[in-house]
Order: structure tokens, then sequence, then C-alpha cells
């Protein structure tokens, strides 16, 4: 009669086998929902700062700004604002091109445009809403 107590090394292997897979499934699926709302986040950043050099450039110049390039050339916006990891200054500029988010006298007027699969709307009453996400993976936040 074998009285011993403990798991078998059989059973210790399947355990370890089934964390391993989990784990394995899991991570992902976490790092693409985090990518996600990055990316928003980073957009929404990059907007904020087109925003207020938008707002700088009407005071100093009492008319809206036309384009990126306005801002830039007036140094109301550096380039490297619009860069970051996820947007490209191209990409800044289709969301803010062909009417999307227009340029106005108090900042960026009411609008959506959608870059890399992440939709961004300026609000009436300010604020942002972001719908969308990399890879299908969908976020919300307004």
């Amino acid at each position: 009669m074998n009285d011993a107590k403990g798991f078998t090394l059989t059973e210790l292997l399947v355990t370890v086998m089934i964390v391993a897979i989990l784990v394995v499934t899991v991570t992902p699926l976490v790092s693409t929902g985090l990518q996600s709302k990055a990316a928003a986040s980073e957009g929404v950043g990059i907007l904020a700062s087109v925003e207020n050099a938008c707002k700088m450039y009407a005071l100093y110049y009492d008319k809206a700004p036309t384009s990126l390039s306005d801002l830039i050339s007036s140094g109301m916006l550096l380039e490297k604002d619009l860069r970051g990891t996820y947007f490209t200054e191209s990409e800044i500029q289709a969301l803010l091109g062909d009417g999307n988010i227009p340029f106005g006298n108090r900042g960026l007027e009411a609008g959506c445009g959608t870059v890399n699969g992440v939709t961004i709307c300026k609000m009436d009453k300010g604020g942002y809403s972001i719908s969308g996400g990399l890879n299908n993976k969908f976020i919300n936040r307004n």
C-alpha cells in the first residue's frame, strides 16, 4: 500500500501545458486592445495640438488657417507634433483634409475623419468621439 501524497509528474506537466496554452492565447488579445486605445489617444492628442495651434493662428493673424502648412510655416505647430507611433504627418493631413475636420477661427470645426481604421470625430460642443481600432478590435470613447 502506497500512502504517498502529492501530484504525479504527468499531472504537473498537463497543468503547465494548459497554463502555457492560455498565456499564448490571451497575450495577443490584450496587446491588440491596448494598442487600439493607445492609437486613439495619440490621435486625439495630435488633434488637440493642431486645435491649439489653430486658435493661436486665428488670434495672431485674425483669420483661420487653411491647412497644416499654414500652422507649420507660422511656427504655431512643429512638424514633430504631427508624428507619433501610430500616425504619420500624412495620415493626420488626410484626417484633416477633404473637409473631414475643417479648420476654423476657434480651432477645429465639427467633423469626422478616418485613418488606420480609427474614426475620430470633433464634436460640436468640444471634445472628441473615437471609434474603430487596430486589427478590427473596436474601441469607443467620448
